[in-house]
């Protein structure tokens, strides 16, 4: 199968990277800030970004649409970690 690698940053992106090529082949927007984590589900199917600003991000993580499923809100500072179960 593919062997993915997730990563965020401050730039406020999150990107999907193909691994073994070193491409990448998704960047996730709409955080307003720094993205200071990120967590997959166990399937893949769906990629939760965290941020400075106190949002929680969740995705599709279906290789093109890079759709925004929910925005969690409810922090008073910043989000540095989240992690599906």
């Amino acid at each position: 199968g593919l062997k993915l690698l997730v990563s965020c940053s401050s730039d406020g992106t999150a990107k999907v990277w193909d691994e073994p090529n070193a491409s990448c082949i998704m960047t996730y927007t709409g955080h307003s800030s720094p993205v200071l984590g990120i967590a997959v589900q166990h399937e893949g199917n769906l990629i939760a970004t965290c941020c400075q600003d106190g949002t929680v991000h969740v995705w599709k993580n279906d290789g093109g649409s890079g759709q925004r499923v929910k925005e969690l809100k409810g922090h008073q500072h910043g989000v540095k970690a989240c992690c599906f179960s």
